[in-house]
């Protein structure tokens, strides 16, 4: 399985989809290498919704799963306050609770709790690589 990460986000929050594809996904995918997992699916993609409240709405958090793609897909809102007004550091940190609750979430497209909990430790090794 490898990580992909995109974003819908406004102005000034540009820097989600930067830290998701220079920073996190590399550590992530490096990590996910290592790891056999009981579903076959190839890819987890996080779509970062970082919208002001005057747009939020429009773009409602998603879900779902793609058997014959093998994709999770999650499309999972951030604060956008709380984000831009955060550090990279804190930035990094709000995607990967994000991570952290995609990994929750997957309980709804009947990934096992085994495979949840190899990756609840690839989130939390890459916390460690990713936040010291």
């Amino acid at each position: 399985m490898r990580l992909w990460i995109s974003g819908e986000v406004c102005e000034g929050a540009e820097s989600a989809v930067n830290l998701g594809a220079k920073l996190i996904e590399p550590c992530f995918n490096r990590l996910l290498e290592k790891v056999e997992f009981k579903e076959d699916y190839e890819k987890w993609a996080l779509i970062t919704i970082i919208m002001t409240d005057e747009f939020i709405s429009a773009y409602p958090e998603i879900v779902r799963r793609s058997i014959k793609k093998k994709v999770l897909e999650f499309r999972l809102q951030i604060d956008y306050v709380t984000f831009k007004s955060a550090d990279q550091q804190g930035q990094i940190k709000l995607v990967l609770d994000t991570l952290e609750r995609s990994v929750d979430l997957m309980t709804q497209l009947k990934v096992s709790k085994e495979s949840q909990d190899k990756l609840k430790a690839v989130v939390n090794e890459a916390r460690q690589q990713l936040l010291t």
